[in-house]
């Protein structure tokens, strides 16, 4: 329900998407119109993506409160532990668990950018909110 009605009412109609002709939509005299491919990409494709990407940001939510965790709780660190992390190593290799996110991020962003630039003109100051939040 939220994808519907966050991701693809809101934001997906009203900042992603293009005011251009396109493979998903066909301009009309009644103004633009989805095709039967738009529809599918809206209700099935973007959903099932916007839906797969929100199951991402509730892991980094739960790992961020996991550590938020650890760090406020009273460890006796080992010094002398095998893995040589004092007994924390597991900690320092589960953040490359997080890599299809940022890249998914980093690749979505890109095509974004690169279509609205393109087909739309718009110019790079339009991503500045985008830019500094990506970064």
């Amino acid at each position: 329900m939220l994808v519907y009605a966050v991701g693809i009412a809101v934001l997906w109609r009203h900042v992603v998407s293009l005011d251009v002709e396109t493979w998903y939509r066909t301009a009309s005299a009644a103004g633009s119109r989805l095709t039967l491919a738009g529809w599918w990409y809206t209700l099935v494709s973007l959903a099932l993506f916007q839906f797969v990407l929100c199951r991402w940001y509730l892991r980094l939510g739960m790992w961020t409160w996991f550590l938020w965790k650890v760090s406020r709780s009273r460890l006796e660190p080992i010094p002398a532990h095998p893995e040589k992390a004092a007994g924390l190593g597991f900690l320092g290799t589960l953040c490359y668990a997080f890599w299809p996110l940022l890249l998914a991020h980093g690749v979505l962003f890109a095509g974004v950018v690169a279509a609205g630039r393109i087909f739309d003109g718009r110019p790079l100051g339009y991503y500045a909110l985008e830019l500094v939040v990506a970064t």
